[in-house]
């Protein structure tokens, strides 16, 4: 009987040498893993068979992953609709390679320099005049968006194509001409990629003064987008200029307008208000983690994209401006974002760009 029990004792101790002298290491799954796993899966991918890319790109996404967490730290108050940061479609690409992308707005010697008190416009530039009434208009409206007035046409996917200065220059042509017209037209961004000079250079990247500079210079119409379709590269241009006698399509009248309105953001709500969408330079580097809300912190003021600005919001604790992007409708809010007002966040009041449009 004591042998028995000296057996079962030692056997005992073997199996507690085995399981708990040694320690025992139980491979838990990587959770930034699996969700690299799912992204791939969704965005459908195509280098999670190469080793190398994969290890790359799941390196860019844990910098995605960090960058976004910090940004959320940020936050004050999560009921004031503050933006929020995480995972989008642009989240295994590296910082620089999203800006090299994507971010190819390009200020020339041409762009906003008038300088916020507006006394001083470039000479091919004429300062737009608010009328009188307007002038006096002692309280703006507290809410604007152009989208109710059904003048603003479907969210554009610029992808790699770096012409965000085009697509929102044409944009703003669009949103006129409806506003002049009652009617709402596609036109063609690839016109203006392929044919805008004055240092614009296509895909590659351009600017929106000097886009519309050479619109009203070379007198061009732009055509609707079915009659010279989007391709987003560069292309020989297939307009044929005719200086005066070309006709149909849309031109750009000549009182159009490249203000600088940093300190001076009222006058862009009035512009907004009572005249239409503008066009405008931002900051777009932090927007790679960019989820939704409303943008009060962590952007920078230098230009290096375009948008359009398609109203503001004053009614809440945070009023904000309601800025359409390029990037598709899988981005932001279904394609927009919300951006603070007063503050030039994002540089949005450095180069504003109004405009009027000729019905010919």
């Amino acid at each position: 009987m004591a042998a028995t029990f000296k057996n079962v004792i030692c056997a005992l101790g073997l199996f507690s040498l085995c399981f708990l002298g040694i320690p025992i290491r139980i491979d838990q799954p990587d959770s930034m893993k699996q969700e690299f796993k799912q992204f791939i899966e969704k965005h459908n991918k195509s280098y999670g068979r190469d080793p190398v890319e994969y290890g790359r790109r799941l390196s860019y996404f844990k910098a995605s992953h960090s960058r976004a967490k910090e940004y959320n730290m940020l936050k004050h108050n999560q009921d004031n609709g503050h933006a929020s940061f995480g995972i989008t479609k642009f989240s295994d690409l590296d910082a620089n390679e999203f800006q090299e992308m994507l971010l190819r707005h390009k200020p020339s010697s041409l762009s906003c320099v008038i300088g916020s008190n507006l006394n001083h416009v470039n000479r091919n530039r004429r300062k737009r005049e608010i009328p009188n009434a307007q002038k006096n208009f002692k309280q703006l409206p507290s809410y604007v968006d152009w989208r109710e007035k059904n003048v603003v046409t479907a969210v554009k996917n610029q992808h790699s194509c770096g012409a965000c200065w085009a697509f929102s220059t044409v944009q703003t042509v669009e949103s006129m001409h409806a506003i002049a017209t009652g009617e709402l037209n596609e036109l063609s961004t690839q016109q203006v990629i392929d044919c805008a000079r004055n240092g614009n250079k296509g895909c590659i990247g351009g600017d929106t003064c000097t886009a519309l500079t050479w619109m009203s210079a070379s007198n061009v119409s732009l055509l609707e987008e079915k009659q010279y379709p989007l391709t987003l590269k560069d292309q020989r241009c297939k307009t044929v200029f005719e200086g005066s006698t070309s006709s149909g399509g849309v031109r750009l009248a000549s009182n159009f307008t490249c203000y600088n309105l940093v300190d001076n953001e009222e006058q862009l709500k009035h512009i907004l208000a009572f005249h239409g969408p503008v066009t405008a330079a931002v900051d777009a580097v932090t927007w790679q983690d960019y989820l939704g809300g409303i943008i009060q912190y962590h952007c920078r003021d230098h230009t290096n994209h375009a948008v359009q600005i398609v109203g503001y919001d004053t009614r809440g604790p945070i009023p904000y401006y309601i800025v359409r992007n390029s990037w598709g409708v899988d981005f932001g809010n279904q394609g927009y974002l919300q951006i603070a007002t007063g503050k030039n966040l994002c540089g949005i009041a450095r180069e504003v760009s109004a405009l009027d449009v000729i019905v010919v």
